[in-house]
């Protein structure tokens, strides 16, 4: 059975773990650091799936405001093991991160997916997303 809790620092090894999946690399010190901040923030969660001890997966949710729209939940990251996709982790991970944007009083849920991530993208639209629109994002280091 899987279970959705909220995730803490002692979940960061195993998160690492599953972002390394996707191929962001990243260390259990920093995974730690970020949920300690991130779980002080008003307009963010991190929640993991469980399925009994085991992390199956994790979201990470927050708040995007804007002054031209009304405020949307946002899925930031969305991982679930190579083991456990298509089990319905995933989509237990959604029906709890839109549960938490209702809570928000937000009533839209966005998201962007790598354009290479073809799976994701498929396994977002059987979920009730839709696309509405491409762009292109910038960074700058600083």
């Amino acid at each position: 059975m899987i279970t959705i809790r909220p995730a803490t620092e002692d979940d960061a090894s195993e998160i690492v773990r599953l972002a390394g999946e996707l191929g962001y690399a990243t260390t259990s010190s920093e995974i730690a650091e970020r949920i300690a901040r991130q779980t002080k923030v008003p307009g963010r969660a991190v929640f993991v799936a469980c399925d009994g001890e085991q992390i199956a997966g994790y979201i990470d949710l927050s708040t995007e405001m804007h002054l031209h729209v009304a405020p949307k939940g946002r899925i930031d990251g969305l991982v679930v093991s190579e083991s456990a996709r298509g089990k319905g982790v995933g989509a237990l991970l959604c029906r709890h991160a839109e549960e938490w944007a209702r809570q928000q009083g937000l009533k839209t849920m966005m998201l962007t997916s790598r354009s290479t991530r073809e799976r994701a993208h498929a396994f977002y639209e059987r979920d009730g997303y839709r696309r509405t629109k491409t762009s292109y994002l910038f960074e700058k280091e600083l």
